[in-house]
């Protein structure tokens, strides 16, 4: 018995032991690949004895079951340096992770060994992907993104050289609008929650599920060539190699926001318990249901109009509340299995909500127009708005490995509802002069399924690669029940009347879009590692398409008889008591039609394939040199208010060849020189180049479609000088020339139209910059560290207007010398991000003051006597304090301030640098916010 006990507890002893596991990686520098079957060793520093061997897997992963000691590691393949790593403390962890990178010697007779201690920094990790990179590219790794405390993507992205974000959530890269800029998942296309842009909305993606991020600036054949200012390849966490679970909590305060009586918002009966609609806001009648008009003669229909405005849910006013607080909550698991015959399965999940809430208690929006008088007020819109936004993300993903293949599957799912709510009071002062008192409610719900399969093949021992992807995605944007009434009354309130001349009639709107896409890829790479010229041919195929649907319900309400009887009360004009009937002919009854020109269908398919040489010529000159072509068509069904019909139309159909360049001159083992050069494009978006009118009765804005837009085409130079220093330190200084070959604009339809948008090719626009990039470790010992971290961007753009446009400007101001050429819509002429963190090492707490701000921005293109709209500078500074807790550190709390100083988000008319006008206000207050994760 008293044997028996003693082998349980000696297993029992093994089994703890073994539970601390030292993890790592080889990665090839050369061409900035993972190492497989690189010979590895493990020995005992008290000793120097051999503990243990293996070779590295697929993957180029390794790992070893140690106790608590000093261990060395001996990283060694041939043709390679051979690589000694010492130092590798084992006291109570887990799990210890190294990254080894590994550089091919100049002559393989000749061996080499360097000596080197770890430093376990995924900073570092990616500065070297940088380094070693063909592509001028710049990222952020995980580790940056929790150094910030930032809780979503998008806010952590604006740290990056040259990266803006817009509306909190859609990436700008070098100041280039959305079009420019393409959203990648683990480098396949998937659509966004807002379809019509090409940038997927960051703010969805919880920082607890990102691995890395990976900027594209400069293109390559491999990459997609509809874009221009750069790629965002979202790099999702893969399994862990021991049971790895976590939560975080975050919770945030804004006085001006959070808390406040007498708030507004949309009715909160129709949603759920996590905010998510609950039927309440569904349409209540059939698309093309036949809606009679109020007719006393007709009797047998009459009945009908009063039962179908019935159906109409009666609230049409905003709610007061109090107004709640931010939170989120966020959970990961992660655990692999290893089988039979070097055979290992994993597996990740997470999930993921979150909850803001906005209040604004005296925004202003408004438009002006010159008259002969000079500026005057054309519109104004002032009082309260109420945001509450909801997001709920689940990724769920496994994987397969054996010797020499890995298979991964993802399903990531996200799903956004967004409800606002607008008591302002509005005015027009001159085209149809009123004053009126609005109600404004909306509810827009998104989801997206997404899942993406990958593999990846070695073949002839690392010297042969195949890769393949494919990812199917489902997308839908539903607006529910958009509702607005506006009531036409006097300065005191005396009266409250609905006028359809003036405020026109109370609206209710419905739109769906649905969007099934799908993305794929194949790829051959061959390594070239015999002769004087080393490196790899990369050939592949893609294929995408996507297939829209876009269907638009709009219904008016209105009164016969005094509607001064609603006393201004929108929950009035349905109340049943309201409702028109034959018998007395008065009241509230719904008008609607099938609306053929609010519809449409369209698919667009893109075929590619690409050839590229990645080429080491000698030991200071690499290369790629690329070719991809493209076969691109788009079709469209609809119909224009002329009745002319689309019927499956090929609108666009072109078949391009894409040329890169891109060379590197290593000056110094820290040192590189970047030359690049490639012809990229940008195609217009489903809505624009179409037939459709779509009308928006919030905005009372006309989108007209345009099936006469054409791709613009975009030549792209970069040059960039770059060092390297010790861990996270970085310099570089980049300078980057695009040309534009019929960009696409939104602009207005005419001189008498300003409320009706379009998309139009204008002849050629240039885009000139410079980016600078500095990362230092000020002070550094083994107590403390101070360092700062500063890239900015100074960016020239010139847009040559169309002649409309000129025209336009040239009959407002006839005596005015007006050139023809003004700023790119959405480019930025300065971004600077600033941070500046100090580390207290032993105490484990680190302090951090960043700042963000981007120059006076083109918003909106103005057209004949309205000026142009822009974007003044937010002044965004901020300071974060992380802690971390727990005996083996695995506990963090961050506490966060944003805009400390105060600073609004406003946007202004511009009068040629003359006057100043507002044109949206939002004071967006400080916030203070607390989180909490914990890691087992």
């Amino acid at each position: 018995m008293k044997k028996t006990l003693s082998i349980l507890l000696i297993l029992i002893t093994s089994f703890s032991f073994s539970q601390t596991i030292i993890t790592g990686k080889i990665i090839d520098t050369e061409f900035n690949d993972v190492l497989p079957f690189a010979n590895i060793i493990l020995k005992n520093n008290s000793d120097n004895s051999l503990i243990e061997g293996t070779i590295s897997d697929f993957d180029g992963a390794f790992r070893f079951y140690v106790v608590n000691g000093e261990y060395s590691l001996e990283i060694s393949f041939v043709g390679y340096e051979t690589k000694e790593i010492t130092g590798i403390q084992i006291t109570d962890v887990k799990e210890y992770e190294v990254e080894v990178y590994l550089s091919p010697l100049a002559n393989s007779l000749e061996e080499v060994v360097v000596t080197t201690t770890q430093r376990k920094n995924s900073e570092v990790a990616v500065l070297l992907i940088q380094k070693k990179s063909i592509n001028l590219i710049d990222g952020l790794s995980s580790q940056a993104i929790k150094k910030t405390g930032d809780s979503n993507l998008a806010s952590a992205i604006k740290r990056v050289p040259g990266v803006s974000v817009q509306d909190g959530k859609f990436v700008y890269v070098r100041g280039l609008g959305d079009r420019y800029s393409k959203t990648l998942l683990g480098g396949l296309e998937i659509p966004g929650l807002d379809p019509d842009k090409n940038t997927l909305q960051l703010d969805v993606f919880p920082t607890n599920i990102l691995d890395n991020i990976i900027i594209n600036k400069s293109a390559s054949a491999d990459l997609n060539a509809d874009f221009s200012g750069g790629i965002v390849n979202i790099i999702l966490k893969d399994f862990s190699n021991l049971p790895q679970y976590s939560f975080s909590v975050s919770g945030s305060y804004n006085p001006d926001m959070n808390f406040v009586d007498q708030a507004i918002r949309n009715n909160p009966n129709g949603l759920n318990f996590l905010g998510f609609n609950n039927g309440y806001f569904d349409r209540p009648i059939g698309a093309e249901q036949v809606i009679p008009l109020p007719e006393q003669n007709a009797l047998g229909y009459s009945g009908v109009l009063n039962k179908i405005t019935g159906l109409f849910e009666q609230q049409m006013a905003v709610n007061r509340y109090r107004s709640g607080g931010d939170f989120s909550i966020g959970a990961t698991a992660s655990n692999q299995f290893e089988m039979k015959n070097e055979t290992k399965i994993g597996y990740i999940a997470a999930l993921g909500f979150r909850s803001d809430t906005d209040y604004f208690n005296d925004y202003q929006t408004g438009t002006i127009a010159k008259e002969t008088s000079g500026l005057e007020n054309n519109t104004s819109q002032r009082g309260e708005l109420g945001v509450i936004k909801k997001l709920a993300s689940a990724l769920l993903g496994i994987s397969l490995k054996t010797k020499n293949s890995k298979y991964k599957l993802n399903l990531l799912n996200l799903r956004s509802a967004e409800s606002n709510a607008i008591f302002a009071q509005y005015a027009d002062y001159l085209e149809n002069p009123y004053i009126g008192v609005a109600n404004i409610l909306t509810y827009t719900e998104r989801n997206i399924i997404s899942i993406p399969l990958s593999a990846k093949h070695i073949l002839r021992e690392g010297k042969s690669i195949i890769e393949w992807k494919v990812a199917p995605s489902f997308a839908e944007v539903f607006d529910k029940d958009f509702k607005k009434t506006v009531f036409e009354t006097d300065s005191n309130r005396s009266y409250f009347t609905i006028s359809p001349s003036t405020t026109q009639l109370p609206q209710r709107l419905w739109r769906t879009l649905k969007e099934d896409a799908i993305a794929s890829k194949i790829q051959y790479t061959h390594k070239i590692e015999d002769g004087k010229i080393k490196g790899k041919i990369n050939t592949g195929v893609t294929f995408s398409s996507k297939d829209r649907s876009f269907r638009t319900s709009n219904y008016a309400i209105d009164f016969i008889g005094r509607s001064e009887e609603l006393l201004g009360n929108p929950d009035n004009l349905l109340n049943p008591s309201n409702l028109w009937t034959a018998q007395n002919n008065r009241g509230s009854y719904v008008i609607g039609s099938y609306q053929r020109t609010n519809q449409y269908d369209a698919e667009s398919k893109n075929i590619a394939a690409f050839l590229s040489a990645e080429l080491k010529l000698s030991e200071k000159w690499k290369s790629t040199f690329g070719i991809r072509f493209e076969n691109y068509n788009m079709t469209y069904t609809g119909e224009t208010i002329d009745q002319i019909v689309y019927d499956n139309s090929k609108l666009i159909d072109v078949k391009d060849f894409f040329p890169s360049i891109n060379i590197i001159n290593s000056l110094s083992e820290q040192t590189n020189l970047r030359l690049s050069y490639s012809r990229t494009t940008a195609r217009p978006s489903f809505k624009e180049n179409s037939s459709a009118q779509i009308f928006d009765p919030i905005t009372e804005r006309y989108f007209i479609g345009n099936p006469e837009l054409k791709p613009s085409y975009i030549n792209n130079l970069d040059l960039r000088f770059e060092k390297y220093g010790e861990e996270n330190e970085f310099y570089a200084l980049s300078g980057f020339y695009k040309n534009f070959k019929d960009p696409i604009e939104i602009v207005a339809l005419g001189l008498n139209s300003p409320n009706q948008l379009i998309g139009r090719n204008n002849t050629q626009a240039k885009v000139v910059g410079l980016e600078l990039e500095y990362r230092k470790n000020v002070l550094k010992t083994d107590a403390k560290k101070l360092s700062i971290n500063i890239n900015s961007s100074l960016i020239y753009s010139e847009q040559k207007m169309s002649d409309s446009e000129y025209q336009g400007r040239i009959l407002t101001e006839p005596n005015r010398s007006i050139s023809k050429n003004r700023v790119l819509q959405g480019q930025s002429p300065f971004i600077i991000n600033a941070g500046l963190t100090y580390s207290e090492i032993k105490k484990n707490i680190e302090y951090g003051l960043f700042y963000n701000v981007q120059g006076k921005t083109l918003e909106v293109v103005g057209v004949g006597n309205i000026p142009d709209v822009y974007t003044d500078p937010f002044n965004n500074l901020n300071v974060v304090i992380t802690k971390k807790l727990g005996e083996t550190k695995n506990q963090t709390i961050i506490f966060k301030i944003q805009n400390i100083l105060g600073d609004y988000k406003e946007s202004y008319y511009d009068y040629y640098g003359e006057e100043q006008r507002l044109f949206s206000l939002y004071k967006v207050g400080r916030s203070v916010s607390l989180s909490y994760s914990l890691k087992f």
